[in-house]
């Protein structure tokens, strides 16, 4: 009984050093405002968000160290990826589990498109803080545009 109980603590331990980032400070928002389980809801915007923190780092901050981490994820997934860019294959997976496991879309919940303003004003909680790039409110209305 003891080990889980250790795996979690050191799941939290991780994630409190690491930070959270965009999929789980939107989850949490959706959370409080439709009835979506806090893990539904995270894996409701993986693809989408992973997607878009590669492309707004490729275009503000090409420098940004963690394009190197996401080029490590990608190649866990497909040590053959054949992409030059390194991220092609983990953009392309991400959508497809989403799609396997039967994720439901936002609006499942019932959000709709009206909802989007008022979740993204609520959004810049501390679990934002601590994604690899700040992401306007643009962005992250279309994220959840997207998963509608």
């Amino acid at each position: 009984m003891a080990e889980p109980r250790k795996g979690v603590h050191y799941a939290w331990v991780c994630l409190a050093q690491t930070g959270l980032g965009s999929v789980y400070g939107l989850a949490s928002l959706l959370g409080v405002f439709f009835p979506i389980l806090h893990g539904v809801a995270c894996g409701s915007l993986l693809a989408e968000a992973t997607q878009l923190n590669i492309q707004a780092m490729q275009q503000r901050d090409p420098a940004n160290p963690s394009l190197a981490k996401y080029k490590t994820i990608a190649k866990c997934f497909d040590p053959r990826d054949k992409y030059p860019d390194g991220y092609t294959s983990l953009v392309a997976m991400l959508p497809n589990w989403t799609e396997e496991m039967a994720i439901p879309k936002l609006s499942h919940y019932g959000m709709r498109a009206t909802d989007v303003t008022q979740v993204v004003a609520h959004s810049r909680g501390s679990s934002m803080q601590t994604n690899p790039i700040v992401l306007t409110d643009q962005e992250l209305a279309t994220l959840l545009q997207t998963r509608l």
